[in-house]
Order: structure tokens, then C-alpha cells, then sequence
């Protein structure tokens, strides 16, 4: 078994050993461990495993961090049989069948909506000869996302069929405004934890926000260079595009 563990927690017992990352504590862990090749070796990690610079698949409640610092290759469980990897909510493979991520029991947010949730049923037969199998896990309450008009999700016939306790997160479609929508969703599905309006008006508040997020990225040129082709109909040439960029500067100093 081998926890989360972080470089500067490895550094205390290799001092001599150059560990700037998770993938550099990990390959050190291993490489002092004494491994007979000849034996079953099962592994059981929680780091964040990856292959070739590729990521597993994350939900939003996972957060990456930016440049793969705590990235772990798989390529240094290569001496194990199997390795059963924790830390990833999504069940997946990682590499190759014998490095899997076995995911989470349970759905923990709507972004796991489309997950198959699942239990590892590893078959260990001999050295060269271990299979497994994926066993179903189907919860008492499933996490669901309903969308459309209200009225259409209070009518009975396209709820029926469906278990109204799931837990829902219902997105409501309707242009005008509804009152107390979720008071009425929650009188055919109780459990509901999330509630959204996807009409014209939000969809042009949501573009709204993304030119915003845009315009914090460019600096000042940009934002003229932009401005004048709006006003004008045409970009700037190449010299304006110099004075431009010469009155910013000097207005900078």
C-alpha cells in the first residue's frame, strides 16, 4: 500500500535526492523498494496517476493543477501486476487494463451524472494470469439532470417511470418568469438540490460574461485595436498601429 504522499515528505528521508515533484517522490519510493519480479505484486496508490502527459477524466469537484506538478507516470507501476489506483471520482483505465482507477462509490456532483459507478472484482490466478471484472453499483437515489419547459416536467406521463427521489437538478427552460419554480419542481421530485434558468436572456447574460472574461485577457493595444475596427469598420494599418502603441507607452510613463 503506498498513501498520498508529498515530495517534501519524501525529501526527509532521501536529503541527497534531487525531488521536485510527486513523479520524482514516487519513482524514488519505488525504486528503493525491494520487489521480487518473480512474486504477485499488488499495488494500491492515491496519487494522481496519468499516461504520456494525458489526463484521466475529472469531474469539477477534481481540481488539476496548472503544469501537472502532482502528475505521477503509470509507467513507474510497470514492475506491478496490478495497481489500484484511488483520488479520480470516474472509473477508467490508466494506460493499460491492470492500472485502473476503480472511482467512487456514489455520485458526489452533476457532473458525474453519466458516470457507471462500479466495484473492481480482481480474479489473481497466477503470475501471468489476472483478470477482473466491473460490478455494477445502482444506489437507492441516482443523481439525475431534467430539462425543459415546467410543465413538462410536472406531467405525469414523463415522470412515472422515473424514481422521483433520484436527486435532481432541474433546468428550466421557459422564457417568461415562473413562480416558485422550484417549490413547484419539488412537489413531484422532493430531492431536488439545484435549480437553472436556460432561456435567451440567461444565454446572453452567459455571453455577456465570456466577452468580459475575454477583454481581461488583452492589454491595452488590443483593446484600441479592437475599438477602432468597431467604430470604423476597418483595422488599423501599420503605422497607426505604431502610434499607437507609442502614445501608449508614453502614457504608461
Amino acid at each position: 500500500m503506498l498513501p498520498f504522499v508529498k515530495p517534501v515528505e519524501v525529501k526527509q528521508y532521501f536529503q541527497n535526492e534531487k525531488i521536485d515533484t510527486y513523479n520524482d517522490a514516487i519513482e524514488l519510493i519505488i525504486k528503493n523498494e525491494k520487489i521480487d519480479k518473480n512474486k504477485i505484486n499488488i499495488l494500491m496508490v492515491h496519487q494522481f496517476v496519468t499516461a504520456n502527459n494525458k489526463n484521466p477524466e475529472t469531474c469539477e469537484s477534481e481540481i488539476i493543477n496548472v503544469g501537472g506538478i502532482e502528475n505521477v507516470d503509470a509507467a513507474n507501476f510497470n514492475q506491478f501486476d496490478y495497481v489500484a489506483l484511488g483520488h479520480i471520482h470516474g472509473p477508467q483505465k490508466i494506460s493499460k487494463d491492470t492500472i485502473r482507477y476503480a472511482g467512487t462509490m456514489l455520485k458526489y456532483s452533476f457532473s458525474e451524472v453519466n458516470h457507471n459507478k462500479s466495484a473492481v472484482l480482481i480474479d489473481v490466478k497466477s503470475k501471468n494470469n489476472i483478470t477482473y471484472k466491473l460490478l455494477p453499483l445502482k444506489p437507492i437515489r441516482d443523481m439525475r439532470v431534467i430539462k425543459g419547459p415546467i410543465e413538462e416536467l410536472l406531467k405525469e406521463e414523463n415522470y412515472k417511470e422515473t424514481n422521483t427521489q433520484d436527486y435532481i437538478k432541474a433546468i428550466i427552460t421557459n422564457e417568461e418568469a415562473i413562480y416558485d419554480a422550484i417549490g413547484q419542481i419539488r412537489k413531484v421530485y422532493p430531492n431536488t438540490l439545484s435549480l437553472e434558468i436556460a432561456n435567451i436572456k440567461t444565454a446572453a447574460q452567459n455571453m455577456n460574461l465570456e466577452k468580459i472574461e475575454d477583454l481581461k485577457q488583452k492589454d491595452e493595444f488590443e483593446l484600441f485595436d479592437d475599438f477602432y475596427e468597431f467604430q470604423n469598420n476597418i483595422k488599423l494599418d501599420e503605422e497607426q498601429k505604431e502610434i499607437v502603441k507609442q502614445v501608449i507607452k508614453q502614457a504608461k510613463n
